[in-house]
């Protein structure tokens, strides 16, 4: 019987698996699965007895298992090595599996967080209670700075922003620093801030206890007719008894409306406050 009969070349053994031979020599280089034995003018043959398994090996490889795992299994194929790895991988799909069951929970929540903005009144105030607040912050931002030249000087932030807005619960706001409500009228430091009530997104983050917050939301710049709207704020809260603290956030919702109506502007600003 001769050796074609009893071996395959690579190009041979390649076919019985529609894989290009390459891609028997680059599993034969990094120790995955090697020839059944070499000829000393370097050819590869293979042999029917390692058919069986290059099927586990390739199905094996279909997981996602990695190389280092296949070459120990073929070294030393055995059911309970195959029964390990599989359930591994069937733990880091559960896992996965989890992660995404997560994303979908906040898919459908920044859905109706949307449909809500959409329907919150514009131009009045409403008391909203928050709860735990973790902020992740640029540094202060000097005076007179645009908010255009702020963002673009923070790079590391707003790319977080931009790549959790829709899979996390998370908002982009500038948090001005003053002591009296009057100071928002004249030229203020500030800080961009990322606020969101998800314990595991920020690592060493600023947290804001639960608090109630008086929000008003406008539909123009707030920063246009400062003035007018501090004065607004100021009559209700004598009204109801309100005092304020020096914590406060600006939040531009044209991202959230753009969908119906691309030239609105919105802005939403939220006050610190607590009753007297």
């Amino acid at each position: 019987m001769g050796i074609r009969e009893k071996f395959y070349t690579p190009v041979e053994f390649a076919k019985l698996f529609n894989i290009d031979k390459q891609t028997l020599i680059y599993y034969d280089n990094q120790g995955i699965f090697e020839p059944a034995f070499k000829k000393e003018n370097g050819y590869r043959y293979y042999s029917s007895e390692q058919i069986v398994l290059f099927s586990v090996l390739l199905s094996l490889r279909k997981l996602n298992i990695q190389g280092y795992l296949l070459a120990e299994y073929n070294k030393k194929p055995s059911n309970d090595k195959l029964i390990e790895m599989l359930k591994d991988k069937i733990y880091e799909y559960n896992q996965t599996v989890e992660s995404l069951s997560q994303k979908i929970d906040c898919l459908q929540a920044k859905i109706a967080s949307i449909q809500k903005s959409n329907n919150l009144p514009i131009n009045n105030f409403m008391l909203i209670p928050h709860n735990q607040i973790y902020c992740q912050r640029s540094v202060i931002v000097p005076e007179n700075t645009s908010h255009k030249e702020a963002l673009l000087a923070s790079a590391p932030l707003i790319s977080n922003f931009a790549e959790n807005l829709l899979t996390h619960h998370l908002q982009l706001s500038f948090m001005p620093i003053f002591q009296k409500l009057e100071d928002l009228n004249q030229p203020y430091q500030y800080r961009i801030v990322l606020l969101t009530n998800d314990t595991n997104l920020f690592t060493n983050p600023l947290i804001f206890p639960p608090a109630l917050y008086l929000t008003l939301i406008i539909e123009e710049d707030f920063l246009q007719n400062v003035s007018h709207y501090i004065t607004l704020m100021k009559n209700f809260m004598d009204k109801v008894g309100l005092a304020y603290k020096p914590v406060a956030f600006i939040t531009p919702l044209r991202v959230f409306n753009c969908f119906e109506n691309e030239k609105r502007n919105l802005t939403k600003i939220e006050l610190n406050v607590s009753y007297e």
